[in-house]
Formats: C-alpha cells, structure tokens, sequence
C-alpha cells in the first residue's frame, strides 16, 4: 500500500485523468479503506441526510477529532451490515472504519451514503419487490437529477443508474424503472471502478457524468415517451 499513498496538498493538483491510487492494480483491504477516508473525503454531521437536501448538499462535520473521519462505534456496525447481504467487501471495510453508521462521507462529487441509510433504503425497495439492488451513493446531476451507484446481492457487483428528476413524474419514472429492472450482467463492474470514480475531477457541466459513466438507464425516458 505505502507505494500508492501521496498526500493531500498532491491530491488537489491531480489532473482529472490521473489518479491518486489505481485501485484495480491494488489490494483493497483494511489499511486501504482507513486511507481512503482519512485521506479522500469528508465525513458529515450526524444524521445528515444529503437526499432530502436541496441539490443534494451535504454538511460536513466541523468538529475537530483526533481520530479524524474515524469513530469506534464498532458493535452497532458490526450488527447493522450484517442486515446487507452479500456487501461487497470493499464497502465493508469502508463502514466498518468510518465507524459510525450515521453519517455519510464525501468524496470529490460523491456522496456515500450513511449505512443507516443505505439499510433503510434497500428495506423501502425490498418491500415493493425490488431485493437484488442496494443503493449506497449518489452524485448530484443537476435540478433534482441524479446518478445512483448500487450493487447487486447476487454477485456483488455495482452498476450505475440515472435516478430522481425535477417533477415527480420524473422521479416515478426512474423509480418504476428500478423495481422492474433485473441486473444484467453486462451492465455490471467491479467494485473498484466506483473506487477509481470517486477520484475523477469533473470539469465541465453537471450532466458530464452521463456521458462518462455507463448508465444502466440512459434511455429510460425515451421508453416512458414509447409506452406512453
């Protein structure tokens, strides 16, 4: 691991095609994930919840710790992903060092959602059917609009989705898409492009992740226009 550390003033200068730790060449385990958030983010403040807040903000935890995006609340997290099946064992790593399952963690244009959130949201759409996705990040798109990165509990492999919208037309749309969807295997990446992604510098509008990341549902309204 030590051969991929650099720090964070060297970080902020990266060009956005260059990143900080390639991680498909890289074993992730604990000692990376204690990296990865001591060096590559933000926690929040307690209970915030960036999906209820206007163009998805998030609030940063101010208070000063010795132990920085790290807390030790060990057993309550410890209890709560052993309600995720199958999680992908990068991101277990990553809740099991935050330590904390109630606040969310920031990276460049990433938002990782709390694991409380993560538990409650997998919990809303397992009861309508849906209980092979959990949702466990989200980046801001634009007016309401956003891009949903999720895994599978089948294999736990991620994908990414266009979700939310500026009406509730939109968002029923894109809710309707995801309890309907069935994982296609073609559509699915390892973890660690996600890893690789939250590291991207993005330069130009708010809908430049569109084009740069494979969207399982890019064209999810132009079938809604079709059926309707």
């Amino acid at each position: 691991m030590q051969n991929s550390i650099i720090n964070q003033q060297e970080m902020g200068t990266l060009p956005s095609q260059t990143l900080a730790v390639d991680w498909t060449l890289k074993t992730f385990d604990e000692s990376a994930a204690a990296y990865l958030v001591q060096n590559m983010g933000k926690k929040s403040q307690q209970n915030w919840d960036s999906t209820k807040a206007l163009f998805f903000q998030g609030k940063i935890d101010d208070n000063e710790s010795n132990t920085g995006n790290i807390a030790f609340k060990i057993d309550e997290v410890k209890l709560l992903l052993e309600q995720l099946p199958n999680i992908p064992q990068e991101l277990n790593y990553i809740y099991k060092i935050l330590g904390d399952p109630n606040v969310e963690f920031y990276f460049k244009y990433w938002t990782l959602f709390s694991l409380d959130k993560v538990i409650k949201r997998y919990s809303a759409v397992k009861s309508d059917g849906q209980e092979r996705i959990v949702d466990f990040a989200i980046k801001n798109a634009g007016f309401g609009h956003c891009v949903i990165c999720a895994y599978d509990i089948s294999d736990n492999q991620i994908f990414y989705r266009h979700d939310g919208g500026s009406s509730q037309w939109d968002r029923q749309i894109h809710y309707d898409f995801i309890q309907s969807y069935i994982p296609d295997p073609r559509d699915k990446l390892d973890f660690t492009h996600f890893l690789n992604e939250i590291q991207f510098t993005y330069t130009g509008p708010l809908t430049e992740c569109y084009d740069r990341l494979p969207l399982i549902n890019s064209d999810v309204e132009a079938f809604a226009d079709v059926a309707n």
